[in-house]
């Protein structure tokens, strides 16, 4: 049965993720349907006095549902349960090594993900979707992990519609990655974020930003790289004519 959309959303859609208007008509109303079951799901909760609403739940679901639009083998993030939103960047533990003493640190960021949950600063989110064809965009790189991580642990490698894909996946993926860390470690210009040279499983959240707000170059630099992302997630952005 189709649920009405509240006209509210398609306020918040024009004016808080501009990317949208790009697809086709049917992808919105498909879009629409997968916001709903997204929030009906999800539970959302505002930290350090941030208080959570439509805009923002609306905002946030669009962008992570465009992953799994037509995504082949995830149609919904099945092992999410919640998001907590910040106003702003926030403070995060992180292990470190150093020569193989392992200490913690606090480190501020955008976004995190582990399986289950998502924490997000809301400023970055709203800046990230502004602004779609600069190659950063939080909500993307998080939700990436997430779909990453529904089998454990994130490891670059999300669940894969063949066998096959995953040897195709591997092969490209990896060697691209490698490539990355050398252009990082020489100083090189990089269209993929040398973020992604951390490891394997940032590298596809990070390529996954570039491959729906930079598309074109994505495909003329890295066509490969394209190749598994519009497998994997059944979308072509380069026929969304991004202007």
């Amino acid at each position: 049965m189709n649920r009405e959309i509240p006209e509210s959303w398609n306020t918040i859609l024009r004016n808080e993720v501009p990317l949208l208007k790009f697809l086709e008509q049917k992808d919105q109303d498909h879009l629409m349907g997968l916001i709903h079951i997204f929030l009906d799901e999800v539970q959302f909760i505002g930290c350090n006095e941030l208080e959570i609403n439509e805009a923002i739940r609306v905002t946030i679901a669009a962008q992570a549902c465009l992953l799994t639009l037509h995504n082949p083998t995830q149609k919904h993030f099945n092992k999410l349960n919640t998001i907590y939103v910040y106003p702003s960047t926030f403070s995060s533990q992180v292990n470190e090594d150093h020569q193989g003493i392992i200490s913690e640190s606090d480190s501020a960021r955008l976004g995190q993900s582990s399986r289950g949950s998502i924490v997000l600063a809301w400023d970055s989110c709203r800046q990230g979707a502004s602004n779609f064809q600069d190659g950063h965009n939080v909500i993307f790189h998080e939700f990436a992990h997430q779909l990453d991580q529904e089998t454990g642990p994130a490891d670059g490698i999300p669940i894969l519609q063949e066998r096959s894909a995953y040897l195709d996946w591997g092969r490209i993926m990896y060697k691209q990655f490698l490539k990355l860390r050398k252009n990082k470690k020489h100083k090189r210009k990089t269209l993929i974020d040398t973020y992604g040279a951390l490891n394997e499983a940032e590298f596809f959240a990070v390529c996954t930003e570039c491959f729906f707000e930079k598309p074109k170059q994505l495909h003329q630099k890295h066509p490969e790289v394209y190749r598994v992302l519009h497998d994997y997630y059944g979308l072509d952005p380069i026929s969304w004519n991004l202007t």
